[in-house]
């Protein structure tokens, strides 16, 4: 790769247009981090409601509550899984 006019590269300077599209779109194309989705957001917020219904309410056991917030972490981390896999690099076809 070429280097800046001063002989040293920094950022960007040295590279190519295509070079720097590249980066570019690579760093665009990641998702953003799990705790800054709406997915985990919702998962929070049910994962509370069956809590405090578990707290609340007497037929309901908490042997259950906990069993219902460990397929909703199971369900969160999968559609986790799935959006890191729709992000794919394009041109590797």
């Amino acid at each position: 790769m070429a280097t800046a006019a001063g002989g040293t590269r920094t950022g960007d300077e040295g590279a190519s247009g295509l070079e720097r599209a590249r980066r570019e779109y690579e760093s665009s194309a990641e998702t953003k981090p799990g705790f800054r989705t709406s997915e985990f957001l919702s998962s929070m917020v049910a994962a509370l409601g069956i809590l405090i219904a578990a707290l609340i309410e007497d037929g309901f056991a908490a042997e259950e509550a906990w069993r219902l917030i460990a397929f909703l972490s199971v369900g969160y981390m999968i559609s986790r899984g799935l959006a890191k896999i729709g992000v794919g690099r394009r041109g590797n076809s």
